[in-house]
């Protein structure tokens, strides 16, 4: 296997692309979740990290909530990830 499959082999779990035809709060909520159990931390653990409500996580996670960038930034750094936007 080379050096770059393995990269996207790993790294496959953290890539979100926006479906138009879905809800994209609710798209990007489940991508925050899944990168959270996959680091093995629960939502009260996220919440101290990024400074953001145990509550607005929950929302957040559900789709029921309008991030703003700078609450992404927070959950992003709590996670120890990137945010990659692409408009194409």
């Amino acid at each position: 296997m080379s050096d770059l499959q393995k990269y996207i082999d790993d790294n496959l779990d953290n890539i979100l692309e926006v479906d138009n035809n879905k809800d994209t709060e609710k798209q990007l909520g489940e991508s925050i979740k899944q990168k959270r159990i996959n680091a093995n931390m629960s939502q009260i653990e996220l919440s101290k990290k990024s400074g953001i409500q145990q509550s607005g996580i929950s929302k957040i996670e559900r789709g029921y909530a309008n991030l703003t960038i700078k609450q992404l930034k927070k959950i992003a750094d709590a996670l120890n990830s990137r945010i990659i936007i692409r408009l194409e």
